[in-house]
């Protein structure tokens, strides 16, 4: 007979919704009551049909099925004495009857979880060791987030839920990179940009966020690739990247998660291409569980051959490094409520290591609610850089929100309140001017000495900065290592990774000695060469604790004589110091942090460590120029590869033999491409064109600018001068670009080059630089590039011979044609993707010669 019981709480016979299952509560009703309502399978129950369940949790989908039975006690009642009992009675009439894999007993302070499927009491664990939930209480959306959970990575064979298998698109970013690079060969910071929107949007999709927007406009993937290829990257632009941004609003500094795709809505070769990567993400699968691995090395990969790196002094810190550093101070295991900060924090490498380490123990999460166990802030002055470290964060932390989507706000508002982009002002972070603020501090701020003098002009010429920045300095990370100093909280440390000149430069000196009064200094670690992407340089781990008060000079040489620093000198770091950062077997890392955490409480450290030199601190602090190499003997520092190549010549052999297989490896390299990048096909028809027929090209050149009049902003729109491929600087305003078939930038007054510049593409150009715009369809920029280049040089411009505008509009191009006398834009642009290939492996060579 039916029950009267579901007919007046569930009169449709649907329960309550929790995620994808319906919950019904009873007290009265039985099995058989319940398979007659058509909420369990219609089956004989025989001597358990009168059993009655206190909730029953079932799934319709794909087949009416029973995904768990609990069993409520009142408080108290399951005691260690009758829980095995009380399962066994849940087992054998209710979850063994019903085919239900997964019970639950509890009396609101005990919970015990019951494997079902056994003939004995078998409880059901994590392979992940973490405990199950305790309180049973589907109201609260963290216990269903962590139900289904347990739900959708139970394994009914052995009774143990297992950890989701991560997914790595290692596979999938080296196929998107590939086309990517082909439409903005010269950045790769360009390429990771639009990579990363790509898998943002991808990410947010598998999350079901992407459905509908807030006024009804279907923003799914599903839709987007059901759309004309020719207006799909258009769409995208119109509808579905405004309610990615209207997901995670702008900060306070005007940036979200994304921006600077390469690709131009107008282009309808970008339109093609824009589907076929999204393509190619939807043929991956889904991105939730992602391998941490990957999102560690994502953007390592795509940045570790930057010229923006290079060209701001912000060398990328290898994975690592970072992870030595996190060992040696020990994040982990600070007590809750620290402010950390990274005044210079790039993509958020420092900021985000110990999400990729225990992504769950640095949050507290109720419901739709998480707050971070720390405050951390992240600052940095380059816009782009900032936009990539809020995406990097979502890659990062992207497994709680697939857990429970309706936690996106909240996570959102986290990501505007730790990284904040200084680009207001050119002394970004360091015109924060904070003291006694920050309980620890971890960066690796730039190393630039060029331009210094422009910055300290910014400094005399305002009394707050002048007194902030009162100390003598030689090169940036100077002004760095004054902000970390007075933002260090009384007792407070800071990890600092400083250039090995830093504590050479005698200019420096009055600095260094301002740090010591300030902070016990107890490490210096040196790194070998090249352990950073885009430098040579060898760089020092320094480990600062700001003292309680500001030390006198008597005192603190009374000080100093009873400290000791620790000298360490790593000669590899795990991973192969080239391009190609492959793991190698040999690492001294492990080394550091064992002898560090000794030094750090006073114990000894094994003397056959050669690596490990103790101090005392008055030494270091009494010389003019503290060379770290020489506080090894000699033979020891040529066993580390301390010794320079003019000092010793097996150091001078070996860098030799290091170029030698990297020359070897390039070779080789260059030998499998030949595949990939075969010649392109014989142009058959040209036909001649010069520059100044007016139905195809247009020309101009840019206005005066000085270098003085832009130096001290270093963001906004890119502006060039004689060096066509390298900004000059930033500008407010765009004065030429935006052009709907692209076009190319020619040089005035220099060396004559040429670039191509991509349909859309926006910057400002001097008087120095010439920009021709296509007026027609079916002309690559990239081979105009090329072709004026090679007209140019041929006819003798340069420095003397300028590159004038009636000069220009007299050069004659050929340009490949088809049989009907239209443009033959495919073989423009096959040879312009082997020119890229070739000026690319050109430039390789040739930075691996004159290093």
């Amino acid at each position: 007979m039916p029950s009267e019981e579901l007919q007046h709480r569930y009169p449709l016979n649907i329960g309550k919704k929790i995620g994808d299952f319906e919950l019904f509560q009873t007290q009265l009703t039985t099995l058989n009551q319940f398979s007659e309502h058509g909420i369990l399978s219609k089956k004989d129950f025989g001597k358990w049909r009168t059993q009655k369940c206190d909730a029953i949790i079932i799934s319709r989908t794909p087949f009416l099925r029973t995904i768990a039975i609990g069993e409520d006690k009142s408080t108290g009642r399951i005691t260690n004495r009758n829980w095995k009992k009380l399962s066994k009675d849940l087992l054998e009439s209710k979850l063994n009857p019903t085919d239900t894999k997964i019970g639950y007993l509890t009396d609101g302070a005990t919970t015990y979880w019951i494997a079902g499927g056994f003939d004995e009491v078998k409880l059901i664990t994590r392979d992940d060791n973490k405990a199950l939930p305790v309180k049973i209480d589907f109201n609260d959306k963290t216990f269903v987030s962590e139900f289904t959970y347990i739900v959708n990575n139970y394994d009914p064979d052995s009774g143990v839920v297992k950890s989701p298998t991560n997914v790595n698109p290692h596979a999938l970013a080296k196929s998107v990179w590939q086309t990517i690079w082909r439409l903005k060969a010269d950045r790769p910071e360009d390429c990771l940009a639009t990579f990363v929107e790509l898998f943002v949007y991808k990410f947010l999709n598998d999350l079901n966020l992407m459905q509908r927007d807030h006024i009804g406009t279907d923003v799914s993937i599903d839709y987007l690739l059901s759309l004309d290829k020719e207006y799909c990257f258009q769409y995208y632009m119109k509808n579905i990247r405004p309610y990615i941004k209207h997901l995670f609003p702008e900060g306070e500094d005007g940036l979200s998660i994304i921006n600077g795709i390469v690709f131009q809505p107008t282009n309808k070769d970008h339109n093609y291409i824009f589907h076929e990567l999204l393509k190619k993400f939807i043929k991956f699968g889904s991105l939730k569980n992602t391998d941490p691995e990957f999102k560690t090395k994502l953007y390592e990969s795509f940045l570790q051959e930057s010229d923006t790196t290079t060209t701001f002094g912000q060398f990328f810190t290898p994975r690592k490094i970072v992870g030595a550093i996190y060992d040696m101070a020990q994040v982990g295991r600070l007590s809750h409520g620290r402010e950390i900060c990274d005044p210079a924090s790039g993509v958020g490498g420092f900021i985000l290591e110990q999400m990729a380490r225990d992504l769950q123990g640095q949050w507290v999460l109720s419901d739709d609610q998480m707050e971070p166990i720390h405050k951390w802030k992240a600052l940095e002055i380059v816009p782009k850089t900032a936009i990539l470290a809020k995406a990097n964060a979502l890659v990062h932390c992207g497994d709680l929100l697939a857990d429970q989507p309706s936690r996106v706000p909240a996570f959102a508002k986290w990501l505007n309140e730790v990284f904040n982009c200084r680009s207001d002002t050119s002394l970004g972070a360091l015109d924060d001017l904070s003291k006694d603020k920050y309980d620890l501090i971890i960066s690796n701020p730039p190393y630039v000495v060029s331009g210094s003098a422009d910055i300290g002009k910014l400094i005399n010429n305002s009394p707050v900065r002048k007194e902030y920045f009162a100390r003598k300095y030689s090169g940036v990370e100077g002004l760095f290592v004054q902000f970390i100093v007075q933002a260090l909280k009384p007792n407070g440390d800071a990890w600092v990774l400083l250039p090995e000149t830093f504590f050479m430069r005698t200019t420096d000196k009055v600095l260094r000695d301002w740090v010591y009064q300030n902070c016990e200094l107890d490490l210096l670690a040196l790194l070998p060469e090249r352990t950073f992407f885009n430098t040579p340089k060898r760089v020092v781990v320094a480990h600062l604790k700001k003292r309680p008060v500001q030390l006198s000079p008597e005192a603190l040489k009374k000080k100093l004589e009873k400290e000791n620093v620790l000298l360490f000198a790593v000669s590899e770091i795990g991973e192969s110091r080239d391009a190609r950062r492959l793991p190698i077997a040999e690492n001294d890392l492990e080394d550091l942090i064992t002898a560090y955490k000794l030094h750090s409480v006073g114990a000894p450290i094994d003397p056959n460590v050669r690596r490990a030199v103790i101090t005392q601190s008055i030494n270091l602090y009494q010389s003019k120029s503290i060379n770290i190499r020489h506080y090894w003997d000699k033979s020891v520092a040529q066993e580390l590869g301390l010794l320079t190549e003019d000092e010793d010549p097996v150091t001078a052999k070996k860098s030799l033999d290091r170029k030698m297989e990297s020359l070897e490896s390039l070779i080789v390299k260059w030998q499998k491409e030949q595949a990939s990048y075969p010649l392109p096909k014989t142009v058959k028809k040209f036909k001649k064109v010069k520059l100044g027929q007016e139905e195809i090209f247009e020309l101009r050149i840019g206005k005066r600018v000085l270098k003085k009049d832009i130096y001290q902003k270093q963001t906004g729109i890119p502006l060039f001068s004689a060096n066509v491929r390298k900004t000059f600087g930033f500008v407010e305003e765009a004065n030429a670009g935006n052009l709907l078939y692209g076009g190319a930038l020619w040089s005035i007054d220099s060396d004559f080059d040429s670039v191509g510049v991509a349909p859309g593409e926006v910057y400002s150009i001097t008087d120095h630089c010439g920009q021709v715009e296509i007026l027609v369809e079916g002309i690559e920029p990239r081979y105009l590039a090329q072709m004026i280049k090679q007209a140019g040089n041929d006819m003798g411009l340069n420095r003397d011979f300028r590159a004038s505008l009636q000069t220009m509009a007299d050069l004659e191009i050929e340009l490949p044609v088809l049989e009907d006398g239209s443009y033959d834009y495919e073989t423009m642009s096959e040879w312009s993707d082997f020119h890229e290939h070739l000026y690319k492996t050109e430039k390789e060579l040739k930075k691996l010669l004159l290093n």
